[in-house]
């Protein structure tokens, strides 16, 4: 061990980017404790950690940018009919149930969401109108409904509502209810895929990948935030490690700043663990992104 300790000493003394001396705080292998290698390993489990979240952030902000290129491809129309309920082209819907302990609050919790491809016609930009069909075989719908929109149908409707709801809401089952919408006749709308003509002069909608991409609105008003927050949050991650880690190996090693640096150490860790997953959750596209919601007597 003491000949092992000697080399590293002595090929770091010959490294160009550090002093010609060790500082006289650093211990030699031999010299370190069991605290020693606690600390070490706390500080590599911490790192581990933090990177581990700042990563899932970068890969989050990438998915976002991709989203927002693919968005610059989009075709802008207005929904002129549609095949669904008041004439809706598209709709997404949202299960929740709602539960309370008699405080004058009801608490919402999504269930389930699913969007539906009703089908109907578009007018482009151009003046064509567009023929757009119902999913067929493995095709897939990915819907953003309006955020304004879903908290508008997630809004307690009046007081008489919520004495109806709150008497549900206080038994084990709940207060099941289920929010609706959708781009109808009028709403203009955001559209993936290209047009083909398929009989002289009727345009239809052809998507590649089996994905039928709607939004109610432009989507790179909702993308370019969440890609700057996922930016932000990541390089957060990295910076607060790295300044708890100088903090925890200050010397003297266990001193006060050293403990104080240890301590913002697991702080970081036990806080940034909710707080990811409270980003990842901003993250989330419109059509998964929860909803909730809160009622108020």
């Amino acid at each position: 061990m003491t000949l092992a300790s000697s080399w590293i000493h002595a090929a770091l003394a010959q490294s160009p980017w550090l002093p010609e001396s060790l500082p006289p705080w650093w211990p030699t292998l031999s010299e370190l404790s069991g605290s020693h290698w606690l600390g070490l390993l706390g500080l590599a489990v911490l790192w581990t950690n933090m990177l581990l979240i700042a990563a899932a952030a970068l890969i989050a902000a990438r998915e976002q940018w991709r989203s927002r290129a693919a968005s610059s491809r989009l075709l802008r129309a207005v929904v002129i009919a549609g095949e669904g309920p008041g004439g809706a082209l598209a709709s997404h819907r949202v299960e929740q149930v709602g539960r309370t302990n008699g405080d004058g609050v009801i608490y919402f919790h999504d269930r389930r969401c699913e969007g539906a491809l009703h089908g109907g016609r578009v007018q482009l930009e151009d003046g064509r109108a567009v023929t757009i069909l119902p999913l067929e075989g493995v095709q897939r719908l990915d819907f953003w409904p309006d955020p304004a929109a879903v908290a508008r149908a997630a809004a307690c409707p009046d007081s008489r509502s919520f004495a109806s709801a709150e008497e549900s809401a206080r038994k084990a089952r709940g207060f099941p209810r289920a929010l609706e919408v959708s781009v109808a006749v009028g709403d203009t709308v955001w559209l993936s895929g290209h047009v083909e003509d398929h009989d002289e002069g009727h345009w239809h909608l052809a998507v590649s990948g089996g994905v039928v991409f709607i939004s109610a609105f432009q989507p790179s008003r909702w993308v370019a935030p969440r890609v700057a927050l996922a930016l932000g949050f990541a390089a957060l991650c990295v910076l607060l490690t790295l300044a708890c880690s100088v903090l925890a190996l200050w010397p003297p090693v266990f001193g006060t700043v050293s403990a104080i640096g240890a301590l913002g150490g697991a702080a970081l860790w036990l806080g940034f663990m909710p707080l990811g997953t409270a980003v990842r959750d901003m993250l989330r596209p419109p059509s998964t992104a929860f909803v909730r919601g809160v009622w108020r007597r």
